[in-house]
């Protein structure tokens, strides 16, 4: 999470947000103001005007039982002086960050749940395929989030990070969770007033934002030129549709309905 003088960034993993907040970083140490500054001496935006907060994640049970604290603070940890600034956030195409989750491998060093019962499903753990990854995220991926929570509808792993994320009281959300909930998008009104960019059109939207809240467009040309960061080295460029079968494709899409209800540009 970043908080600036003038909006809140909140960085959902992996959607482009390493990118987002290095970007911001450079912007407000390229435009902070004083002699310091002018010299070329500070290595950071002063704090006044952007600091990154490093929080707690209680978003699952593995994360609290091994309390681990990540730059992925959500809408509820926003400290109570920045609750009346904008929110920016990203969101991400939910068929390409299942396949970005799955590469990026970060599951593999930090089990989803507990080894034993992973291995018994699958007995090549932590070596699985693009399905079997799938398979755990639905099932242990799931249980990780709920934390003991009983929704009556069936949802995926990203739904349910997206709706702790968002949610303005998560806990609540996912217990009313039900087909007919869903299917009347009770669960709009449910989450926290977030400004959306895309990561497909990162760079144009993101400095159209920062436009809105007063950063000259010269100020901001430079993102056009910067490489991308935190890539899954193992997909090596390869596209999404690749990963899916017609039948799993349609699994998660089932799965993660409530986001492509939010995002409908992705229903393809």
């Amino acid at each position: 999470m970043i908080i600036t003088d003038r909006f809140v960034f909140l960085a959902f993993p992996r959607t482009g947000t390493t990118f987002v907040r290095e970007v911001l970083k450079q912007l407000y140490l390229r435009t902070e103001p004083g002699p310091l500054a002018r010299m070329g001496l500070r290595r950071s935006p002063s704090p006044a005007r952007l600091r990154e907060l490093t929080l707690p994640m209680t978003d699952t049970v593995m994360a609290e039982r091994a309390g681990r604290r990540s730059q992925h603070g959500s809408y509820r940890q926003i400290p109570a002086e920045a609750r009346h600034l904008p929110i920016l956030s990203v969101a991400r195409d939910p068929f390409d960050q299942v396949v970005s989750a799955y590469e990026h491998r970060f599951w593999r060093a930090n089990p989803i749940w507990d080894v034993e019962p992973l291995k018994a499903e699958y007995p090549g753990y932590p070596e699985l395929t693009f399905e079997q990854f799938v398979d755990m995220m639905q099932d242990y991926g799931v249980r990780n989030l709920l934390k003991e929570k009983r929704p009556q509808a069936r949802v995926g792993f990203l739904t349910l990070r997206f709706l702790r994320f968002y949610g303005l009281d998560p806990d609540r959300l996912i217990e009313s969770l039900t087909d007919d909930f869903i299917d009347r998008e009770l669960f709009r009104p449910e989450l926290a007033p977030v400004r959306f960019v895309h990561t497909e059109n990162l760079v144009p939207e993101l400095r159209g934002f920062l436009a809105e809240v007063g950063f000259p467009a010269e100020t901001t040309e430079f993102m056009a030129s910067l490489p991308r960061v935190n890539v899954a080295e193992a997909r090596r460029g390869k596209p999404c549709s690749d990963y899916y079968t017609p039948g799993l494709r349609e699994r998660v899409r089932h799965a993660e309905r409530t986001l492509f209800r939010l995002f409908p540009r992705y229903i393809c």
